[in-house]
């Protein structure tokens, strides 16, 4: 990246200032980049929001019943034969 740079640079100035200010902007440029770029996930993370999901679910489902229960909404039935 220097080497494009390079007929910007001033004989008789410093040589490693002017390097690592292009370098700085350089990776400020790369972070924003980066910043843009949409996000990938691993199969593995999809793997482990499946799996905590469906505890969830299950947690879920069973305060669902025990508020119905409580509540007196849900009733079980049986049949007389």
């Amino acid at each position: 990246m220097l080497w494009e740079k390079f007929d910007q640079y001033q004989p008789g100035t410093e040589f490693r200032a002017w390097a690592c200010r292009i370098a700085h902007f350089k990776a400020l440029k790369f972070c924003k980049d980066r910043k843009r770029a949409p996000r990938t996930f691993s199969e593995v993370f999809f793997d482990a929001v499946d799996e905590e999901v469906v505890v969830m679910a299950d947690r879920l489902d069973a305060r669902y019943m025990q508020f119905i229960v409580r509540c007196g909404v849900y009733t079980t039935c049986s049949t007389a034969a």
